[in-house]
């Protein structure tokens, strides 16, 4: 018999003991068995190491580390240079679970399309499990979407014709040689899994992707998700706009014929993200002036370095990232219409 390929999986565990049960569980039920599972917990205050420790008594399969409360991308970073030899990497969010064949599925259509990355579909789940979990899948008559080229994953225009599951970590399988060396930024809290995965889709020339869901995201109110911290939402979103500009434009990662385009993007995501999303949002009134005054300090720290280009953007945008950048607040409340 074949011997299966080896999986490498981890999972960042912060205050999630109450899930996580759930989650090692649909590990341990898969069809695919040659696996291991690195998990960290990352100084949380409940049962979660308990829980850990306890599952690691019982299979030697499973890893578990330790360390005070060092942030998401930190712990991501920390459980990837654990991983010494192995033929794919699959993340796995502590408070979601998978489908049992998910393992089988994705690693059988790597074989037979030889990509570098395989995805699937996902649901977002609160309570009881999905129908889909309890179905059985015959992997030679599912639909494979082959792709070679990546640069729609790189645009916003080309972006808009793909699912946004393309963004996260949690949905798909990695060849291990294609992204051993691409780490996690640490200065981001929020568009972490944006910005790995552009990196990787500049690394990789093929990609399969199915529709069928078989990963699971939980409806948790007290994930990073669930909870915007306006002042760290601001400060993240502007640091990926400065690695992404140091990535992509500066270290010279791109096709010559779409820079233009993606110093477009780069515009518009400051304006709507560092600017408009943090202003408009907010309902605390005194944060949402020290976040004007601060988005103002931002923007045109990025326009004197040519992070941004106002000249790509519409007379009306330009208009509104002037007022803010010369921090008019009633001004700019008036052309944002904040009450």
């Amino acid at each position: 018999m074949k011997k299966q390929p080896h999986i490498s999986i981890i999972t960042p565990a912060y205050n999630t003991g109450h899930f996580l049960h759930e989650t090692i569980d649909s590990i341990l039920k898969q069809t695919h068995q040659n696996w291991d599972f690195y998990c960290c917990n990352d100084g949380s205050t409940d049962n979660t190491l308990d829980v850990l420790e306890r599952y690691a008594k019982q299979d030697k399969r499973i890893h578990v580390f330790s360390h005070e409360n060092k942030g998401l991308t930190k712990t991501l970073n920390f459980l990837l240079d654990k991983i010494e030899k192995t033929d794919y990497l699959y993340f796995l969010d502590s408070d979601d679970y998978i489908h049992p064949q998910i393992f089988e599925i994705l690693t059988t259509i790597q074989q037979k399309t030889q990509a570098d990355v395989v995805e699937c579909g996902s649901i977002r789940v609160k309570d009881q499990k999905p129908t889909d979990y309890y179905k059985t899948y015959d992997i030679n008559t599912l639909h494979i979407d082959i792709q070679t080229d990546m640069t729609p994953y790189l645009l916003r225009r080309t972006r808009k014709n793909l699912s946004n599951g393309w963004i996260n970590k949690w949905n798909k399988i990695y060849v291990w040689d294609k992204v051993k060396n691409l780490r996690y930024n640490e200065n981001l809290s929020y568009e972490d899994d944006f910005f790995y995965n552009q990196q990787a889709h500049t690394m990789i020339e093929t990609k399969a992707v199915i529709n069928i869901p078989l990963y699971y995201w939980r409806i948790n109110v007290n994930s990073t998700t669930g909870n915007v911290n306006w002042e760290k939402y601001q400060n993240a979103t502007a640091s990926r706009i400065y690695a992404s500009y140091d990535y992509f434009i500066r270290d010279n990662r791109l096709a010559s014929g779409i820079k233009t385009e993606f110093m477009q993007d780069l515009t518009q995501d400051a304006y709507r993200m560092v600017g408009l999303k943090p202003i408009c949002r907010c309902k605390d009134a005194q944060l949402r002036r020290k976040l004007f005054l601060q988005a103002g300090e931002l923007l045109n720290d990025m326009i004197q370095k040519n992070v941004i280009l106002p000249a790509l953007m519409n007379p009306y945008k330009r208009f509104v990232l002037w007022s803010i950048r010369n921090k008019l607040y009633y001004l700019t409340r008036l052309l944002l219409v904040i009450k």
